[in-house]
């Protein structure tokens, strides 16, 4: 039994040691994978409340409309994670509040740009 839980707790050392490597020595890679469907999502949701995307998707078919908001929440989802230190990241995996600042600020940083681009791309 005690050599169960000293596997056990080894295991869960180990692991948490990896994953504080991954997120200091490739920062870029945890954060993409941990934030980017959390970004797209808010993304989504956010842009499909502001008056310029309910005047906009008036002249667009569904189809239209989805691939738009998959363009630019996916080009959001992309870019949003550049800026963001190992700092905020660490603190974002473990803070329930601070996963959502950091979403919020990522998706407002990112979002004007990939709005251009998508316009500039029809």
């Amino acid at each position: 039994m005690k050599k169960i839980f000293k596997f056990i707790v080894l295991l869960l050392f180990l692991l948490t040691a990896v994953i504080v490597y991954l997120a200091i020595a490739h920062p870029t890679i945890i954060t993409k994978t941990a934030l980017k469907p959390v970004i797209e999502y808010q993304c989504k949701t956010e842009l499909q409340a502001t008056k310029v995307w309910k005047t906009a998707s008036i002249f667009m078919t569904e189809d239209e409309q989805q691939q738009s908001l998959s363009q630019v929440c996916g080009c959001v989802s992309e870019h949003a994670t550049d800026d963001v230190s190992v700092k905020e990241l660490i603190h974002a995996l473990f803070d329930e509040q601070a996963k959502n600042e950091l979403v919020s600020k990522a998706i407002t940083n990112s979002v004007r740009g990939c709005v251009v681009q998508a316009l500039n791309e029809r």
